[in-house]
């Protein structure tokens, strides 16, 4: 009897929110796990176990233990697999409005992203309605830090990566970006990365440095030119049927848990960027800053982005049959600035981007300081 007391005590004392079991869900992330995009998906993992007693315990499978971004992120999609960070360039042959990122330099600094990827209601709506239709749940974007080249050879002029092979991810806008400048574009998925340099199928990668850090890629190649063509944005999804199955109260509980990540990630990246080249060349690489010599020019801004989109001749496009919505989104990033606001902006027909307009897109000093471009 005394058994049956004890025991009859321990249920009232432990209560009914207690006696929920947890249900394992699942996270794939190619990146090892001191990247900050690693660390910023444990924050919030963490943060959704505390709000939810419990209740959502999400098992972290990072580096590609489950494939690579663009396997992973089909995976997602069907539901085999629940919640991923996955960086826009490979998520954008599922959702090909997330290629918008990957224009060159259509980010001045650190603190337009922040404005861009958190300021902007305009496009955080239109991401979670196009992501929804595609059977993703967009919880959040993830600052990931300045994309740079590594290779086997130094970078101190556009000569030096004329005719050279370049590893790019899957994205058609980054393809035409290294094309554009000379080199062999080579679409490789970043598990293969490290192999396809060290058998030296390619002679250079672009990615993010800390990426190659963290991957000690340094191991494989001696060379790192800070170019900063793109910052990586990391889209963190989550399977829009996972989410349907989930309780109320865990559905609200993802809002808060990607609040404690972001404000992690926006902090971490920051402080990352400061240290992250010191770090590089401690490991015996060299890193060259080409920029202003010729092989890159941030003064073009995102007049080059915009560029890229354009036909520079009717029937020579730089990209074939550009993506109509990537043209407005283009706009609309490139005005989040503390000088530009284009909160308002309408996705459906930008201003001065209305069908059938026509001009040259802004370049130089004069395209930092336009509102919008016209686009065709």
């Amino acid at each position: 009897m005394a058994g049956s007391a004890a025991g009859a005590a321990t249920l009232l004392t432990v209560g009914p929110g207690a006696l929920a079991q947890a249900k394992e869900y699942t996270l794939g992330n190619t990146n090892p796990p001191k990247h900050g995009t690693s660390q910023t998906a444990d924050q919030f993992i963490n943060k959704m176990a505390e709000l939810t007693g419990g209740k959502v315990k999400i098992i972290h499978h990072h580096s590609a233990a489950l494939g690579g971004e663009r396997e992973t992120s089909q995976q997602i999609q069907l539901g085999a697999v629940d919640f991923g960070p996955i960086t826009t360039a490979p998520l954008s042959t599922l959702v090909p409005e997330m290629s918008v990122f990957q224009l060159p330099y259509i980010f001045r600094d650190y603190d337009h992203v922040f404005k861009a990827l958190d300021g902007s209601d305009t496009l955080t709506k239109y991401y979670t309605d196009v992501c929804d239709k595609k059977g993703f749940k967009l919880i959040g974007f993830i600052a990931a830090g300045y994309r740079g080249i590594y290779g086997h050879y130094p970078i101190n002029s556009v000569a030096d990566i004329k005719g050279k092979k370049i590893r790019v991810q899957e994205d058609k806008i980054l393809v035409a970006t290294f094309k554009a400048l000379g080199m062999i574009s080579t679409p490789i998925a970043f598990p293969e990365v490290a192999t396809s340099l060290q058998t030296k199928v390619i002679d250079f990668a672009e990615g993010g440095i800390n990426t190659f850090y963290h991957s000690k890629f340094y191991d494989v190649v001696k060379n790192v030119a800070d170019v900063r063509h793109t910052h990586q944005c990391v889209a963190l999804i989550m399977s829009k049927a996972t989410f349907g199955k989930l309780d109320p109260d865990s559905q609200k509980a993802i809002p808060a848990a990607w609040e404690q990540a972001r404000t992690f990630n926006r902090k971490f990246i920051l402080d990352e960027d400061k240290s992250i080249q010191d770090l590089v060349r401690e490991k015996g690489v060299e890193s060259q800053d080409p920029r202003g010599c010729g092989v890159v020019d941030q003064d073009v801004g995102s007049g080059v982005a915009l560029a890229l989109l354009l036909p520079r001749h009717p029937r020579q496009p730089v990209i074939e049959r550009p993506f109509p919505a990537i043209k407005r989104l283009a706009v609309v990033l490139a005005t989040q600035r503390d000088d530009q606001d284009a909160h308002g902006l309408p996705l459906g027909r930008p201003r001065d981007c209305a069908p059938g307009a026509r001009s040259r897109p802004a370049v130089g000093r004069a395209a930092r300081g336009s509102a919008s471009h016209r686009a065709r």
